[in-house]
């Protein structure tokens, strides 16, 4: 579940628990999809920030820089440019989410401003 749309959307074990949860579904937990965002990162990717002070991902395999920069996306179903669509600056930007030091905004507005690639087109993609 996200909060913002996603390539590779999926319906993760949690989801599902979710639905369950509420009373108002019954679910097969054998169609629940593999979740590969943060996969084996543990706490540290939920309590480190994505850019370090020195400008750089502190996952580089799920965050990016620079800005702008081209690669496949995580799960290489698209193309992508690292938070796509960076010509938004909001001067009122907390610091803590500042990475850039000019109040640069990335796309996602519910990604702590933390700049991941953004898919251009849905095709397979391989690293290079």
């Amino acid at each position: 579940m996200t909060a913002s749309s996603a390539d590779n959307t999926i319906i993760s074990e949690f989801f599902l628990a979710l639905l369950e949860g509420t009373g108002w579904y019954s679910v097969d937990y054998s169609m629940a999809e593999p979740m590969t965002w943060g996969k084996g990162k543990g706490c540290e990717f939920l309590n480190t920030k994505c850019i370090k002070s020195d400008k750089t991902p502190s996952f580089p395999d799920h965050f990016c820089m620079p800005l702008e920069s081209q690669a496949c996306t995580l799960t290489y179903s698209g193309y992508a440019y690292c938070g796509h669509g960076l010509e938004v600056t909001d001067s009122s930007l907390p610091a803590a989410f500042n990475y850039f030091g000019n109040n640069i905004i990335v796309a996602d507005q519910f990604s702590d401003n933390c700049p991941y690639y953004i898919p251009i087109t849905q095709a397979v993609c391989e690293k290079s």
